[in-house]
């Protein structure tokens, strides 16, 4: 991957960390979002609030703290909601069910 993607893909981490609750955030857990950046970035997507979304799923199904991730999550949806622009392809399936992840 190139510095930019890289770049990228930090940025989503640092965000993702920053959505979930402190108590919750253990090493373990910073390297399960990190993995599950990689691995969705590996399928070519490069969109940070899909990988955000990824991670977050994730979040919600492994962490302790799955309460703050799952409201993490819903508030990082809405807002992908209200930032879609008309002509993008809006998916009916979540992004988790067509990488598989659920």
């Amino acid at each position: 991957m190139d510095s930019h993607t890289l770049s990228i893909l930090s940025e989503v981490l640092q965000q993702a960390e920053a959505k979930l609750s402190t108590e919750g955030l253990t090493d373990e857990v910073r390297t399960g979002l990190a993995t599950r950046i990689l691995i969705v970035a590996q399928t070519g997507e490069r969109d940070p609030k899909r990988l955000l979304t990824a991670a977050l799923y994730w979040a919600r199904a492994r962490t302790n703290d799955a309460e703050a991730a799952a409201l993490a999550l819903a508030e990082t949806e809405t807002q992908n909601a209200a930032d879609r622009r008309p002509g993008l392809p809006n998916y009916s399936e979540p992004l988790s069910e067509r990488l598989g992840l659920v």
